[in-house]
């Protein structure tokens, strides 16, 4: 143990010394930036909330603190001469220093992700609002639910969809290049998995667009009782057929919903086919004289 003594006041001498340089040099780079108007920057760039509770000359200072002390502990370790203790701490600090480029790419990459993925997604939005999109989307409606109740508008929805995207394409980068080929692996099935996420949602857009313009069109076009049925009815259909070929571009099921789709079809037209044909020959005529009576009377307008 006296002769441990040594070892254990040098590795202590070298790592008092190396925390109290690290502290030196990031106290002077941190006001070097202060000076420098990295702050300013920051507020340009938009990133201040990135940074909130502390500073990117703060959160600089902090990264090259902890570069400086990584080979700082490695020798004061190295000084105790406890192969079974230091051995695997030593190694895993020389593993982080050499993956320690790589983690401040991989930091820098997410940064600029955020800042990128903020530009785009404002300029995407801009210019859905300046192209009339809001307008466009303001007066759709499903069932009960009126788009123009809704509290964020379709721009800023589709802005900040572009934003998470950019940032989510540049993170994976960055997980690559610190070696987490796990989550790597993760991200890059969620990647694959995309497009068809997009195609679905797409879809389903312009379904929901072309639905309630076909209503309007023909609420607008036709007189007559039969108006809201055969608009709603026409709505609906388009939907309905938005919805089977989403669900098919999303790969859920494919086959079910395939034959869920010829099942409600067919079953739609035997049910009926059975209903007149055998189950209610007059109710079906009294009925069906009257559908036909509001149909007639539904014409289309004469608009000069």
């Amino acid at each position: 143990m006296l002769a441990f003594i040594p070892n254990l006041i040098a590795g202590a001498l070298i790592f008092a010394v190396g925390w109290l340089v690290a502290k030196i040099i990031k106290s002077i780079v941190s006001n070097l930036l202060y000076a420098a108007g990295s702050e300013g920057l920051i507020r340009k760039l938009k990133l201040e909330n990135l940074f909130e509770g502390t500073s990117f000359a703060q959160f600089i200072g902090n990264i090259i603190f902890v570069v400086i002390m990584i080979p700082i502990t490695v020798a004061a370790l190295e000084k105790l001469e406890l192969a079974g203790i230091t051995d695997p701490a030593i190694s895993m600090l020389n593993q982080i220093m050499i993956m320690l480029p790589n983690i401040l790419i991989a930091i820098g990459l997410i940064l600029l992700s955020i800042w990128v993925g903020k530009f785009i997604g404002n300029f995407v939005q801009r210019f859905l609002e300046n192209v009339g999109f809001d307008r466009l989307t303001s007066n759709m409606q499903l069932g009960h639910m009126d788009a123009s109740s809704s509290k964020t508008a379709p721009s800023v929805a589709a802005g900040y969809i572009v934003r998470v995207l950019i940032i989510f394409f540049l993170t994976v980068q960055a997980l690559y290049l610190i070696n987490l080929d796990f989550l790597v692996e993760i991200a890059s099935g969620i990647t694959a998995y995309l497009p068809n996420v997009l195609a679905a949602v797409l879809i389903l857009g312009i379904a929901l667009i072309l639905a309630n313009i076909v209503e309007k069109v023909l609420v607008n076009l036709l007189s007559g009782p039969a108006i809201k049925i055969l608009a709603g009815f026409a709505k609906y259909a388009i939907l309905a057929l938005a919805a089977f070929m989403a669900l098919t571009q999303l790969g859920i099921a494919v086959s079910i919903v395939t034959s869920a789709f010829t099942l409600i079809l067919g079953g739609l037209a035997l049910a009926f086919g059975l209903a007149f044909g055998l189950g209610g020959k007059d109710f079906a005529a009294k009925y069906l004289r009257k559908f036909d009576e509001t149909i007639e009377e539904t014409k289309v307008n004469d608009k000069d």
